[in-house]
């Protein structure tokens, strides 16, 4: 794998002590994938899904907490599941039913098996944890778990995202990401794939990873500038007040 290929220029020399996550690389703190996402990108249904709860008098930050912790709940009961332990008693299961039902239609006419869970990938500009990598008939595939009403355009963002993490390390090259959305009221799922044999599909997910590094971009440099800016502003304030 080139990695001269992945360097985003200049931005390693701006000032990153603002930026709040649990991921490093090279002892240095960078910016979650979905934070950055997050700052980015906003999407419509999210405005109305907000104005929806203003309407019944619900939080838009509890409610957005709830479905988070939600999200993480299942997240941690899949890991066990796959692991083959013991899965908690109170453990939503129509999620993991969905899972069920997926993994044995996918395994049944293919050799399947498990290369990572859960595992935490950085690189100079962000970082990010990926759900599964699965090797399927001898080939790694990028899986991404959702709890969500619909598959969203900005998981090819985040897959995207995590494939260019994958190579950066030297871990593996995918042959295709999938997004696994496994409904919360019925044990059902819904697959969107990205098949990198299929050369629409590759085209497509290369423009994610530039699209998502404009985005890199964007981020980096609106934090140093905004931090820049409280200087200079703070500065005029007290020539102002003498």
């Amino acid at each position: 794998m080139n990695n001269d290929k992945f360097k985003l220029k200049d931005i390693l020399e701006l000032d990153r002590s603002s930026f709040e996550s649990s991921y490093t690389c090279d002892d240095n703190v960078v910016p979650r994938v979905t934070q950055i996402i997050s700052a980015c990108m906003h999407e419509d249904y999210i405005v109305q899904w907000a104005n929806s709860l203003g309407f019944k008098h619900k939080s838009y930050k509890e409610t957005l907490n709830i479905y988070a912790d939600y999200g993480t709940v299942v997240h941690e009961a899949l890991e066990k599941h796959i692991k083959g332990e013991e899965l908690p008693p109170d453990v939503p299961m129509n999620p993991i039913n969905a899972f069920e039902k997926w993994w044995a239609q996918i395994s049944s006419n293919n050799e399947v098996k498990v290369l990572g869970q859960e595992f935490k990938l950085s690189c100079p500009y962000y970082g990010g944890t990926y759900d599964m990598l699965l090797s399927i008939n001898g080939k790694p595939w990028l899986i991404d778990f959702k709890i969500s009403t619909h598959i969203s355009f900005r998981y090819c963002l985040q897959l995207a995202a995590y494939r260019e993490m994958l190579r950066y390390n030297n871990i593996a090259d995918v042959s295709g990401v999938l997004v696994l959305r496994l409904f919360k009221d019925k044990p059902l799922f819904e697959e969107f794939i990205l098949d990198m044999n299929n050369p629409d599909h590759k085209i497509f997910l290369d423009n994610c990873s530039k699209m998502f590094h404009s985005m890199v971009y964007q981020y980096w440099w609106r934090h140093a500038l905004e931090k820049e800016y409280q200087r200079i502003y703070k500065e005029g304030r007290n020539h102002l007040n003498g």
